[in-house]
């Protein structure tokens, strides 16, 4: 009994470069792993986070701003209230 052909389903490939610099290796890779993806009958897209503007705030950052809040109310000038 000859073996049953199937319908290819063309896969959908989202590739994402985070590197920052402009030239970087990570990119030039990412865009090798598009073409191949291309070339095997895929659709593939690269996607830079560097030109993306994404809004968000990092646990990082509201860190170091509550430890720099922390650090100036700690300050005997700067509190509020009079030590006894």
């Amino acid at each position: 009994m000859p073996a049953k052909k199937t319908a290819r389903k063309i896969k959908n490939v989202l590739i994402i470069s985070a590197s920052f610099r402009p030239n970087s290796n990570s990119h030039a890779l990412c865009q090798e792993v598009a073409k191949g993806v291309k070339a095997a009958g895929n659709k593939a897209e690269v996607v830079r986070l560097k030109d993306r503007k994404i809004g968000f705030r990092s646990r990082v950052s509201s860190t170091a701003s509550r430890a720099r809040r922390l650090r100036a109310s700690s300050r005997p000038e700067a509190s509020t209230n009079p030590v006894p």
